[in-house]
């Protein structure tokens, strides 16, 4: 669930689900060539226009869909419908790389009776949650969610990347990730956003190759993450081989 998508970027991708007319609840005057959720999606993706590019989960049995919910005149209603329409089409994971500061008893709710896997941003302020900031779906704490800070290639956390020991289960890479964002233009992207997406992408791979869902899968890659001390809960995300090799 992510901005407006551009699939003219992706045509011919065979992990592309592109759904029907109703998996975008944002008006069309809102609509940008260049946007969020459009390089959220090339990160899973890759594109035709830079063959050089492969995406996460490129070659593999996993598919993705995009929702386009999330935009500066959207709120709770837009996004609750993109939880039905996710669920309909029967996902099993659903990427919220976006946040916001006004809590919803009402997506709460959505969120925790869904039996989707939801993995979720951290947030880019730079603080603590819970004690620095409120934000949202980061710290609505349902079992079926992974929160995933920002981890820079060094290893360290991002300076920008909201942590916590109680909210933040993971860190993942989120700094200087390659997306694309027109026929001709590829950018460095950085931030927790990209570090959800590629925990989404990994966690697809995984599920795919031994079944599991929801809180088990939560579970598994959560557990088998690289141990740290401080700023989140379990540690930093491994690589895909040492997940695929641990059953």
């Amino acid at each position: 669930i992510d901005s407006y998508i551009d699939y003219s970027l992706f045509e011919n991708s065979e992990n592309l689900l592109t759904g029907d007319v109703t998996n975008s609840f944002i008006e069309n005057s809102e609509v940008k060539t260049v946007s969020h959720g459009t390089e959220m999606l090339s990160i899973l993706l890759g594109s035709i226009y830079f063959p050089k590019y492969e995406g996460i989960i490129a070659n593999t049995s996993c598919y993705v869909l995009g929702i386009a919910a999330i935009s500066n005149n959207s709120g709770e209603s837009e996004i609750l419908e993109a939880i039905k329409y996710a669920e309909k089409e029967k996902a099993d994971i659903c990427c919220m790389a976006f946040d916001s500061y006004i809590y919803s008893e009402k997506i709460y709710k959505a969120m925790k009776k869904s039996k989707m896997l939801f993995v979720v941003a951290a947030g880019n302020d730079g603080v603590e949650l819970g004690k620095d900031i409120l934000t949202y779906p980061a710290m609505y704490n349902v079992d079926n969610m992974i929160v995933v800070g920002d981890e820079r290639v060094d290893g360290k956390i991002s300076c920008t990347s909201n942590y916590s020991e109680l909210y933040v289960d993971i860190l993942a890479p989120g700094t200087d990730i390659l997306a694309i964002n027109g026929k001709d233009n590829v950018e460095y992207c950085s931030g927790t956003s990209c570090a959800a997406v590629i925990t989404a992408g990994v966690c697809g791979i995984v599920a795919s190759q031994y079944g599991l869902r929801g809180v088990a899968l939560k579970e598994y890659i959560c557990n088998n993450a690289e141990k740290m001390q401080n700023n989140c809960v379990y540690g930093k995300l491994t690589s895909l081989d040492k997940y695929l090799s641990k059953r």
